[in-house]
């Protein structure tokens, strides 16, 4: 279970263009995020957690999230090397559809070779106004996963 309070903080590639606000529930915890961004080029959100994998383990990554105005929500990956260098940005993600309030899950996320971090994390393009709530990383299975590679 990651809590909106510890994400890192909000990127976008026009500086200034975005900013988030939080969502705080009747007990004045921080439940989610609001996010609003304008712009005409993509942002993301980052949990600002690398969780170890191995090769062939399966992860799935839910949430919940609500999306307006002309751009697109994803709730993703970054996949990582051991070096900590990007392999894929938008590894095993699905979009938000435009809407109240849903439940949003990833498929069952394979690791592949030369991966040994997933970091969870929500992006997208062009202008949003979004709220995103606490993310959960479930470790399916690991059943034939391999050591890490030396």
């Amino acid at each position: 279970h990651l809590p909106p309070e510890y994400w890192s903080g909000l990127w976008t590639r026009q500086s200034g263009a975005g900013q988030t606000d939080t969502i705080s529930s009747s007990d004045g915890n921080v439940e989610g995020l609001r996010l609003k961004i304008r712009t005409a080029r993509d942002w993301a959100l980052s949990s600002g957690v690398r969780v170890p994998v191995v090769t062939g383990e399966r992860l799935r990554l839910s949430s919940r999230a609500s999306l307006s105005g002309a751009g697109t929500l994803r709730l993703e990956f970054v996949a990582r090397d051991k070096t900590g260098k990007v392999v894929n940005w938008d590894f095993d993600g699905v979009s938000v559809l435009h809407g109240k309030r849903q439940r949003v899950e990833t498929g069952i996320a394979v690791v592949p070779q030369g991966v040994a971090t997933l970091e969870p994390r929500w992006s997208g393009r062009l202008s949003v106004d979004a709220s995103v709530f606490a993310l959960t990383l479930e470790r399916v299975a690991n059943e034939g996963a391999l050591p890490p590679q030396s």
